[in-house]
């Protein structure tokens, strides 16, 4: 009779154990979901903000232009709302594809696709910044080469912009694309456990 209480309270043990770690493993997936999600929203809720700001720097460059030390420039406001229309054209190209991003719709492989191609976009931006610097500092300096108050003005703002945008890139973009990539490798790893 002891045998088979025995053994009925191992059965017992052993089907809560195995309900613990069907558990476990669902708790252990809504964490990595919920990290991964929360970057993947930083990541948006970033880029979003950046579109607000280049689309309400469109007025605020026309509106500096009122003031007297900026005045007989307009060549550079003209260069500036392009750079500034331009940098609006790929912030709304960033977040459409940020939309494709669907954690609960894909699966994990096309998730990780996608955060590959986010990467290579990334890049590209990073590349596309640095020949538009390029270019910017060339046609203001050929533009406003006698006003060396203008001059010295724009290579404070294109000096401030770069190093805002690396160090944007770096604790922003960098830091939640490494934790999405990590979450969907994690993900990966427990759907073969499953």
């Amino acid at each position: 009779m002891e045998l088979e209480e025995l053994k009925a309270g191992w059965s017992i043990l052993s089907e809560r154990l195995n309900q613990n770690e069907i558990l476990n493993k669902r708790i252990i997936k809504e964490m990595i979901t919920k990290r991964t999600q929360t970057a993947y929203d930083r990541l948006l809720g970033f880029n979003v903000r950046g579109l607000i700001l280049c689309l309400t720097a469109i007025p605020g460059v026309l509106l500096i232009n009122m003031f007297p030390l900026f005045h007989k420039s307009l060549s550079v406001v003209i260069t500036a709302e392009v750079v500034i229309i331009l940098a609006s054209i790929w912030a709304a190209i960033k977040i459409k594809y940020l939309y494709q991003f669907q954690l609960d719709r894909k699966t994990v492989p096309q998730l990780s696709l996608w955060a590959l191609k986010y990467k290579k976009l990334i890049k590209y931006e990073e590349i596309f910044t640095y020949i538009t610097l390029v270019i910017v500092i060339t046609i203001m300096y050929f533009l406003i080469r006698f006003s060396t108050m203008m001059i010295l003005f724009c290579a404070l703002v294109v000096i401030f912009a770069s190093i805002l945008s690396y160090i944007l890139y770096c604790y922003i973009e960098k830091k939640n694309i490494t934790t999405i990539e990590q979450g969907l490798e994690e993900l990966k790893e427990l759907e073969k456990e499953a």
